[in-house]
């Protein structure tokens, strides 16, 4: 799947094999793909950036996902609306997403469907 537009995507997991593999499968998609290893500096990368979109892990270190979103939709920052793909263990009875932004707010269980993160990723991503 190529995109029109190469949309940017800022990847965050901590897991370095898993974070390693969004990254190559987004990028085969066709999307450009910076990654961060860690809460803080994901959050660092937003703010500093512009991304079309966050694929984020719930369970980071230095400071989780959920922490993440907050802060930089509070604190503001280049990707301060970009929308979030959160991507965890836990099944989506068992996490509570941020409220208020349903519509640029996604839940995907691992180990990660990539045909499903492609799908949830071409639906939260508008070519203008």
């Amino acid at each position: 799947m190529t995109c029109a537009k190469q949309h940017h995507i800022l990847c965050i997991e901590d897991e370095t094999e898993l974070r390693e593999d969004l990254v190559l499968e987004l990028r085969d998609q066709g999307y450009a793909v910076s990654s961060a290893a860690d809460g803080l500096q994901g959050l660092a990368m937003a703010q500093a950036q512009a991304f079309d979109l966050v694929v984020c892990d719930v369970q980071l270190l230095g400071l989780d996902g959920f922490a993440l979103f907050e802060a930089l939709r509070h604190e503001g920052g280049q990707s301060s609306e970009a929308p979030f793909i959160f991507v965890t263990a836990y099944s989506r009875q068992l996490v509570t997403l941020p409220t208020g932004h349903s519509n640029r707010i996604a839940h995907l269980l691992k180990p990660v469907d990539y045909t499903e993160l492609g799908s949830i990723i071409a639906t939260m991503i508008t070519t203008p």
